[in-house]
């Protein structure tokens, strides 16, 4: 969230190239929170626009930590500090921190980050959720539910887009991320605010951040884009942009519908004409190559029976 766009242009090349060659469309719209730089933008939101719509949090507070331990431990403690402050808020809100982990082959997996958080940290296991490929621990959990335990969330890449929960406030990394799309994903996942309304407490208002890696940190600041404030320990800051879907009142949703619809009707139309005409011209190109492969007669003298047959 950040800076919602509406682009023409797919933002996975690979797969959605190869899917676009065999459904060949009239036209493609997406919306996405990070569009690639080649893409033509047709609308796009500000964060600062949705901050006054208290649609999100911000800024972003980003600690930069020594080692992945102490990452960790500022993150459990954020958390309980913001649960300390939630109950004093009129609404219900669990505050949520997400830790992404390393991959199998690395110190820090999902395994080690779960034991660490109940050996050392002392959160309780049933306060734990993994979300991985392999173990989908919050499918058919509603994290909303007063009566639900759960307070942190481990996974490696499978909270990375497409999740978002406003109960989620804390996102801390000890894997190694240096695309500053990626950074915008992740940090995406904890942007959202509860209820869509301010809360009380300054901090509820604010979305916060623990890494232990420079990557993380040197990618938040590569990032850019001065719409956003990022606040890194031990560093003056620099802005981060963020996209955002934007909700569109009813009126202008029905009348983007309309447009889009007479849009791509106007492009149904004019492919249907393109194809009529290389249609006519590729017919036209058949007969003269067939023509041309006719041996010459002189039809005149072959109709006064002086030619010589085919």
């Amino acid at each position: 969230p950040g800076r919602a766009r509406i682009s023409a242009a797919a933002s996975r090349p690979l797969r959605s190239s190869r899917m676009q060659r065999r459904v060949n469309p009239c036209a493609v719209v997406e919306f996405t929170a990070t569009p690639r730089r080649a893409s033509n933008i047709l609308d796009s939101v500000s964060a600062r626009e949705l901050k006054r719509e208290a649609m999100i949090k911000l800024p972003i507070a980003l600690a930069e930590h020594q080692d992945w331990r102490s990452a960790v431990a500022g993150a459990v403690a954020r958390r309980a500090a913001l649960a300390k402050a939630a109950e004093a808020d009129r609404d219900y809100i669990r505050p949520v921190a997400l830790f992404q982990a390393q991959p199998k082959n690395r110190e820090v997996t999902v395994e080690a980050l779960k034991r660490h958080l109940i050996d050392v940290e002392r959160v309780p296991e049933h306060r734990i959720a993994v979300a991985t490929g392999d173990q989908r621990e919050l499918d058919g959990i509603d994290l909303f539910d007063p009566a639900c335990p759960i307070e942190h969330v481990v996974a490696v890449r499978a909270l990375k887009e497409g999740w978002d929960c406003s109960f989620a406030y804390v996102f801390c990394t000890v894997d190694r991320v240096r695309a500053a799309a990626d950074v915008e994903q992740l940090l995406g996942r904890v942007l959202r605010m509860p209820c869509a309304s301010c809360r009380a407490g300054a901090d509820l208002n604010k979305a916060w951040a623990s890494a232990c890696e420079p990557d993380f940190g040197a990618a938040a600041r590569d990032a850019g884009g001065g719409k956003v404030e990022i606040a890194v320990a031990g560093w003056p800051g620099k802005a981060l942009e963020k996209a955002v879907v934007r909700r569109l009142p009813v009126a202008e949703r029905r009348r983007f519908a309309r447009a889009a619809a007479a849009f791509l009707s106007g492009m149904a139309a004019n492919r249907s004409r393109a194809l009529r005409q290389a249609s006519t011209a590729a017919a036209a190109s058949a007969n003269t190559r067939f023509a041309r492969r006719l041996p010459f007669r002189d039809w005149n003298t072959v109709s006064n029976g002086s030619g010589s047959g085919l």
